[in-house]
């Protein structure tokens, strides 16, 4: 066999056995966020996923939301919300890991402490995620004007999806005003 067509053979063989070999990326992503997850999390009754969305200068909703990983859901409504006080609900343990996955999805814990305009009267979100010894909080404060990454808006969202604050937090004919402090909000302070 002349030497330009061994080297050809060898070549395309080479190549074959490489594709053959190489891993599906897809298959890798799931399996590696599954015991991405399941190695991260030692004590499930450790995680808490929350999120508080404070007052500004108009009506915007203002509480604070809880998940726990035994599905445990703690709201504080505290202003320009249908339920001010303390309520309690319960959701499957298994929304919880849905919901956590999308936190280490997100790579929430590489994120910045803080996305911060210079602007006033906006209202501050702040995004938690805690389990075993860790603890990473996301300030969000008019984060989209400052090119804050747009997956930290979809955890928000998540988080109230997932503990359904919309039962708690009413259409605008509902919501409340309150002058004073509410009592649960150092329970679930950040």
């Amino acid at each position: 066999m002349p030497y330009k067509l061994k080297f050809f053979v060898l070549l395309a063989t080479s190549s074959t056995l490489i594709a053959c070999t190489t891993p599906n990326p897809q298959t890798d992503a799931s399996s590696m966020t599954e015991s991405a997850t399941e190695s991260q999390v030692k004590d499930w009754d450790s995680v808490s996923l929350r999120l508080s969305r404070g007052i500004c200068f108009g009506a915007c909703p203002s509480y604070i939301v809880e998940i726990k990983g035994d599905g445990t859901v703690n709201y504080c409504g505290r202003n320009f919300v249908k339920d001010i006080g303390t309520r309690e609900d319960s959701i499957a343990e298994e929304d919880v890991q849905t919901l956590f996955n999308r936190f280490v999805e997100a790579d929430f814990e590489a994120l910045d402490d803080s996305y911060k305009a210079r602007v006033s009267d906006l209202p501050s979100y702040k995004l938690r995620m805690a389990y075993d010894d860790t603890v990473k909080t996301v300030v969000d404060y008019g984060g989209r004007m400052i090119d804050m990454p747009p997956v930290v808006k979809k955890l928000q969202q998540a988080v109230d999806d997932t503990a359904q604050t919309d039962k708690w937090i009413g259409e605008p004919g509902e919501k409340q005003r309150v002058n004073e402090i509410v009592e649960c909000e150092a329970k679930l302070a950040f």
